[in-house]
């Protein structure tokens, strides 16, 4: 029975049967969620390019190799013209992940709601960039029409592995 534990070693934390704890929170253990990030965009974007364009992007920095990071991502697009269309996924920096989602309107100025989630397993403890991104099929479709309060959000969740 004890009360405390110390690190031995400052800033190497403790493990306790393969759990590190270091720096007040769990820094590894499969299933435990390690940290969590989530950004809104900034400003309304305009897609009207068969390049992908960036709605919104954020930052996590991956504790170990084996981690997983959960991806979940959500806003809404207003197209300018009825048949407008959009592809929207994820990407790790400049890589296509997961599947994609199609917004398609049969009419024009009212929002289009996406929803997106998937798992990637990156392999790497560098800083890795997460993003929305928007692809034209036909039309123009603007995201985040009143700003930052209405702009897409995304939500990265390490997971240890």
């Amino acid at each position: 029975k004890v009360d405390t534990i110390s690190e031995k070693t400052s800033a190497n934390g403790v493990t306790i049967d393969g759990v590190l704890i270091k720096d007040n929170k769990l820094a590894s253990g499969t299933g435990n969620v390690l940290q969590v990030v989530s950004k809104s965009g900034d400003a309304a974007v305009t897609v009207n390019s068969s390049t992908y364009t960036s709605l919104v992007s954020v930052s996590i920095t991956p504790s170990s190799t084996s981690s997983k990071i959960l991806l979940f991502a959500t806003g809404d697009g207003n197209p300018t013209a009825s048949g407008a269309w959009n592809r929207i996924r994820f990407f790790r920096d400049s890589t296509e992940i997961g599947n994609y989602v199609i917004m398609q309107t049969s009419g024009n100025s009212y929002n289009l709601v996406f929803a997106l989630h998937t798992l990637d397993s990156p392999s790497s403890t560098s800083a890795i960039t997460y993003s929305i991104k928007a692809q034209q099929g036909g039309g123009t479709m603007t995201y985040g029409e009143e700003g930052a309060t209405q702009s897409p959000t995304i939500t990265a969740i390490e997971v240890g592995g």
